[in-house]
């Protein structure tokens, strides 16, 4: 969304194109829109969506006139909201206001150059009355991410605004300092780990960390120690949080994208740009083992330079509440270039919305839930879950143990075994509990991975070889169970692989009852199977199990071929790029359906309902299509693949 045109469709349609949202209602009838969605409303009221199109404004003072049009309508409509007000909450939520505070800024800035005498007047007075609120106690939001943007926000105000008067703007960076201080120190473990339990805010903050450095250096001269401590001690973590595909573990909120772009090696670390490369410049790391007992990780792989090596990570953490997933003692595995062990992911933060629920819960993860029931994601037991140090027992195996009773009246003890070739790994889970209970211990894998159940044990495989195994033992199991793709109230048997998106996973469940039950896991993995896979990737066995195969020795109808592809364009349309946006051209207006487009042979994106509000915005050149699946009125109509479209 960087270029002028962008913006001009934005300011002419009223509507945003989001990769992950589709079509964004903005402005309707020159009002700005509230949505259901919480991270739409963070987007629009936060003024994110500018931030893609400073670059093009600085040089164009036409197309000024559409931003000018949505700073003044946003303040007319929304800059005296009070407290009592209903949208209050929603459009003066905490980071929102923050960064709504920051894009006012740059605005600002751009603004002076282009001279727009009444834009800078009325964001001024904005800006001072935001910091003003930024300023008070009762509306920081503590020790978290949130109250840092907001810390920061005002910092940047206390610099700029040089409007405002000396006293106040002084005492306006002295509190934002403190605040920026106080997070830091707090927000790390002291093995160096962010508190908020996801990869991707761990090196956000490490990021900031970096960038508030920069600024303590240029305004006093000096960086304060403990901010280059901090740095130097989460580039460990950081490190060892990455699959050999150059991305991070799916961990609660993680987003999982290529980290390969100088901005994330704000270490400056060879070692972090080995890791983010795949191994195509900096130097190896010297460990392939981490063991983070205090924070509640550990993870170990199996090389650094082989692009099929295995990775484990094991899972004991719980140390603040943001972005907190019930995930203790979950467990991950990553063989073979595929995710093998796998969670749902994150998929947002509609607490109401039943696939939200699910991705935090525990069957979202691999562990045990007692009673067809999860563990809340967070309920303030910091001190119960706990981790030892990770050793080498008698017969060479990596041993580590975790311990999770957060549950009433019941402990989960689980203790990993494993092979440093990852070829075996047991798992041990001890159950001590006061009373009778149905236990539920539940693997997730990998949507493409075909898994076969027998009567004690589980075998997974890829384009029909085996290339996993469970064997479970101890107990007396009454069932084995799997979902996949499961809607409803209790959704199970999925995967997200960003925001918003979902395909079917595999979940399988091990039911058996008792009080003080012992149940052993063991995991093998088949080396030598696995080599026979040879060239296949993630993305083309994903494109096998989503697109069904047609045999050849069924009679092809060309006739009724014909009138079946007219019915589905005169219904659904024709798929076509404009504006690197992709969409169905000539749709009927109430035509429903699920549209799962790819790039290539690899799925990207998942659309639901109306036809006509697809839209998906394309950032790399290569071959899209669409996978149809039609819903509602035409419901009774097989899916259909579009043409090929090509973005040069």
């Amino acid at each position: 969304m960087s270029t002028l045109r962008n913006l001009q469709n934005f300011t002419l349609s009223g509507s945003l194109s989001h990769p992950n949202w589709g079509s964004v209602e903005i402005l309707v009838n020159g009002t700005i829109q509230l949505s259901n969605n919480n991270s739409v409303n963070r987007f629009v009221q936060g003024w994110i969506f500018l931030s893609g199109w400073y670059a093009a404004l600085e040089s164009s003072a036409k197309d000024f006139d559409h931003v000018e049009n949505f700073v003044l309508i946003w303040i007319e409509q929304y800059g005296s909201l009070q407290e009592s007000d209903l949208s209050y909450k929603t459009v003066y939520h905490d980071e929102t206001t923050a960064q709504r505070l920051a894009a006012a800024i740059h605005l600002h800035h751009l603004c002076m150059r282009h001279k727009r005498t009444r834009l800078i007047s009325e964001l001024q007075r904005l800006m001072d009355q935001t910091a003003a609120l930024l300023y008070t106690d009762d509306f920081y939001a503590g020790k978290n991410n949130h109250g840092m943007f907001q810390a920061k926000s005002l910092r940047d105000y206390a610099v700029y605004a040089d409007w405002a008067e000396h006293a106040t703007r002084s005492n306006f960076l002295a509190r934002s300092l403190t605040r920026i201080s106080e997070y830091f120190a707090y927000s790390f473990t002291s093995e160096g780990v962010h508190i908020e339990h996801s990869p991707s805010y761990h090196l956000m903050i490490a990021r900031h960390i970096h960038e508030h450095s920069l600024f303590m250096e240029a305004a006093f001269g000096v960086i304060p120690p403990e901010l280059s401590k901090i740095l130097a001690s989460a580039e460990s973590h950081t490190i060892h949080c990455v699959q050999p595909d150059g991305k991070f573990l799916p961990l609660s909120d993680t987003a999982q994208v290529a980290l390969s772009g100088a901005r994330n090696n704000v270490f400056n670390s060879e070692e972090f740009a080995y890791v983010s490369s795949c191994g195509s410049r900096g130097s190896e790391p010297g460990t392939r083992t981490l063991s983070e007992p205090v924070s509640g990780y550990f993870f170990h792989r199996t090389s650094w330079s082989d692009s099929s090596a295995g990775y484990l990570a094991f899972i004991a953490a719980y140390n603040g509440a943001y972005h907190k997933h019930s995930d203790d003692l979950h467990v991950y595995l990553w063989k073979y270039g595929y995710e093998l062990l796998t969670e749902a992911g994150p998929f947002g933060y509609q607490m109401q919305d039943a696939m939200t629920k699910y991705a935090f819960s525990q069957f979202a993860h691999n562990s045990i839930a007692l009673d067809y029931k999860s563990l809340p994601r967070h309920d303030r037991k910091y001190d119960h879950v706990s981790m030892t140090r990770s050793r080498v027992g008698e017969l060479g195996e990596i041993y580590v143990r975790a311990s999770n009773p957060r549950f009433t009246g019941t402990t989960h003890n689980r203790s990993l075994f494993m092979s440093d070739d990852l070829q075996r790994i047991r798992v041990v889970d001890k159950l001590s509990s006061e009373s009778n209970h149905i236990y539920s211990l539940i693997w997730n894998f990998v949507p493409f991975l075909r898994v076969e159940i027998f009567e004690n044990y589980v075998i997974g495989c890829i384009d029909s070889l085996p290339v996993i195994r469970l064997d479970f033992s101890g107990v007396d199991i009454q069932k084995i169970v799997r979902f996949t793709g499961l809607s409803g109230s209790r959704p199970r048997g999925w995967r997200f692989p960003s925001f918003g998106h979902k395909v079917p996973g595999s979940q399988i469940q091990v039911i058996f009852e008792g009080r003080s039950e012992s149940v052993t896991t063991l995991i093998t993995t088949f080396d030598f199977e696995a080599k026979k896979l040879g060239n296949s990737t993630p993305k083309q066995i994903t494109s096998l199990q989503e697109t069904p195969k047609v045999s050849s020795a069924l009679p092809s109808i060309p006739h009724e071929g014909v009138e079946v592809k007219d019915r589905q364009r005169s219904q659904f349309g024709t798929l076509l790029c404009l504006n690197h946006v992709l969409r169905l051209d000539r749709c009927s207006k109430d035509t429903r359906a699920v549209i799962r487009i790819y790039y290539e042979n690899e799925l990207i994106h998942e659309h639901r309902g109306l036809v006509k509000s697809m839209a998906f915005t394309v950032t790399r050149k290569g071959r899209y299509r669409a996978r149809i699946f039609p819903k509602g009125a035409n419901h009774a109509m097989k899916a259909f693949t579009s043409d090929w479209v090509l973005v040069p």
